[in-house]
Formats: structure tokens, C-alpha cells, sequence
């Protein structure tokens, strides 16, 4: 949630900030929700994943419940190749967090903050389909900014902060760096 918090006090709060790095963020969830959903529905149909696809095909976005958001980051986990989180903890956190992150994931940053004047750096991972790269770029794009620039990190999907923690800290110390 720390992209979506940052883009958020950065819209609402700029002469607070020295800057905002957004990493990963939600641009709008509930589209990237639909988009890496597609994503997974035509990879199951490719290979022939009966199983995936029954699994997906109860999913609705928004989430209602702790079963929908596990099954689809379980099968999103799978279909990138990354660690799966228990059904216990989608549970636990569902429960404390499900009805605030639907709320979030309504927040179409492309309406809510077309501009934002504060400095703006973005880390996005190539193979990020949670929240969804392309979704971050065209915002990128189209974003009104006094300085803006868009960091990729072609070796990574969402978790840029674990597949390349090296790199992600020498950018954000070098923009700090410059900005002083």
C-alpha cells in the first residue's frame, strides 16, 4: 500500500513532501484487479488448468470475501513464479483490511490526481500484474508533474523491495542526492 499512500499525500498534501517515490503503486486496483485476472484466466486456459480455472472463474472485483482475494493471489503467486501466502493469513488480513482496500482500489489516481507538484519517481517492476505495470506507465505518461521520472526494473514484478532491494536503494539514494 506504500505507492498508493504515497500518490495519495502527494495529491493531497504536496508542499508537505520533498518528494514522492511511488513503488509499485495503485493506480487504480480495481482495473489492474480485472487486468492480471484476464492475465491468469488466459494463461490457465493455455496450459489447460482446469483447476486454476474453476478457481478464477468464481472471482468477482472488487473482492467480496477472504476466499476470493486468496484464491486469486494464490493463482497470481503460481502464475509468476512466486511464494504463496496461506489462506490463514488472506483471512486474518482480509478481515482487518478487505472493505479499506476495495475502497483504495475504487481510487483512480488518472481522475483523483492528474497533477501533482511535488517531485515524483516512480519504481515499477516489468512483470509487476498485481498492481499492474502498464497502468502505473500510462499514468506515468500522462501525469502533470514539476519533475517526474519513471525507474523500471526489468528482473522484477510487484515486490521490487525483495528481487532487487540492492538497486532500489542506490536510485532512491541517488535522487535524494540530486535533489540536494
Amino acid at each position: 500500500w506504500g505507492g498508493y499512500l504515497a500518490l495519495r499525500m502527494a495529491a493531497t498534501i504536496p508542499n508537505k513532501l520533498e518528494a514522492c517515490y511511488a513503488i509499485s503503486p495503485m493506480i487504480h486496483q480495481l482495473a489492474s484487479e480485472r487486468l492480471s485476472l484476464d492475465w491468469m484466466m488466459d494463461n490457465a486456459k493455455k496450459i489447460n488448468n482446469t483447476k486454476a480455472l474453476a478457481d478464477l472463474s468464481k472471482l468477482s472485483v472488487p473482492f467480496e470475501n477472504a476466499e476470493q482475494i486468496y484464491f486469486h493471489r494464490q493463482w497470481l503467486a503460481k502464475f509468476t513464479g512466486n511464494s504463496t501466502v496461506s489462506r490463514g493469513f488472506v483471512e486474518q488480513w482480509a478481515a482487518k483490511w478487505l472493505t479499506v482496500f476495495n475502497h483504495a482500489s475504487a481510487v483512480d489516481f488518472n481522475t483523483y490526481a492528474p497533477a501533482i507538484y511535488c517531485p515524483v519517481f516512480f519504481f515499477i517492476g516489468e512483470m509487476d500484474i498485481q498492481t499492474h505495470h502498464s497502468l502505473a506507465k500510462e499514468y506515468f505518461e500522462r501525469l502533470k508533474a514539476e519533475k517526474k521520472e519513471l525507474f523500471w526494473f526489468k528482473k522484477s514484478g510487484h515486490n521490487l523491495n525483495l528481487t532487487e532491494p540492492k538497486r532500489l536503494q542506490q536510485l532512491i539514494i541517488e535522487q535524494k542526492t540530486k535533489r540536494n
